[in-house]
């Protein structure tokens, strides 16, 4: 997570496109926030939307407007969209992936000529906007179905960000959770371990739910006991040992390794990363570490 934050520092003085991916629940608009406030436009709106909580007909009114006589029973003078709100700041659009094909077409022109069209009107409207988009979708394999527009994902990634799950991210679980539980709790050893063994499907998301009832139901220490129960389950503390990585990663890195075996030149984790996403594969880098972790301990790999 922390390369998140700083590749997010980096790029925040820069208004290229932001790509933003991960699971629900990993903290995409926390990042996309993060990146506005650290922008040159940090003065200005930073408007969020979700398109996949719009219905399909009501969105582009939503991003661009509409002028007025446009609906029955909309505004007598139309609308200002969301575009146009943002104006000089950025606007995030979540749930990229769930955008309608039609209206990705016109969110490419706002991409490429910086301006709008409201609904109903004939008149463009030029914007100075900076886009972050995040989606938890496989845009890659919407592409090879024609169900994502290429030409737009290649505007919308200029800047990739890929946000790991919480159960990859294991040593930022007990900070996370101190930052958010009341600070007179003391959260003993053996609640520790059941808390970082298990696998956060919901990520920060639901984390920050198990803290919210744990600043409920404990006045001083946190036992294994006040734990909630999915928590205290057995399957979740047999979790240290499943293997938490799945076999097409492992068979990826050693397909990486066998192939490089010959060459003169060591290849380390930067460069089996740039090999992965050469091949559409989404990994962390720190993923990449603790599966070499894995394969020293198995005797896979000799280093």
């Amino acid at each position: 997570m922390f390369e998140c934050i700083d590749l997010a520092k980096k790029v925040s003085k820069s208004d290229l496109s932001i790509l933003i991916r991960g699971e629900s629940g990993t903290g995409k608009e926390l990042i996309a926030q993060s990146i506005h406030n650290n922008s040159n436009r940090k003065n200005q709106p930073f408007i969020a939307v979700n398109c996949a909580a719009v219905p399909e007909n009501l969105l582009e009114s939503q991003l661009f407007g509409y002028d007025k006589g446009t609906f029955t029973g909309g505004l007598k003078d139309g609308k200002q969209g969301l575009f146009e709100l943002a104006n000089n700041g950025t606007i995030f659009l979540d749930e990229i992936g769930d955008m309608p094909l039609e209206l990705q077409t016109k969110l490419l022109r706002v991409l490429q000529e910086k301006q709008i069209m409201p609904v109903g009107s004939h008149n463009v409207i030029n914007i100075d906007v900076r886009i972050i988009s995040a989606t938890n979708k496989n845009l890659e394999q919407m592409i090879d179905n024609s169900q994502f527009r290429e030409d737009l994902y290649y505007r919308l990634n200029t800047i990739p960000i890929n946000i790991p799950p919480l159960r990859e991210r294991k040593e930022d679980i007990l900070i996370i959770m101190e930052d958010l539980i009341n600070k007179k709790l003391v959260i003993t050893p053996e609640a520790k371990k059941l808390i970082q063994n298990y696998m956060w499907k919901g990520n920060i998301r639901e984390l920050q739910n198990v803290t919210s009832y744990l600043n409920i139901m404990c006045e001083d220490i946190v036992l294994e006991k006040d734990l909630p129960p999915n928590l205290r389950s057995s399957d979740n503390k047999n979790t240290s040992l499943k293997l938490k990585y799945s076999k097409n990663d492992i068979l990826n890195i050693l397909e990486i390794l066998i192939l490089n075996k010959e060459s003169d030149v060591g290849i380390g984790r930067g460069l089996i990363l740039k090999a992965l996403l050469d091949k559409n594969l989404q990994i962390t880098e720190g993923k990449i570490k603790k599966i070499f972790e894995y394969l020293k301990k198995e005797e896979l790999i000799i280093c």
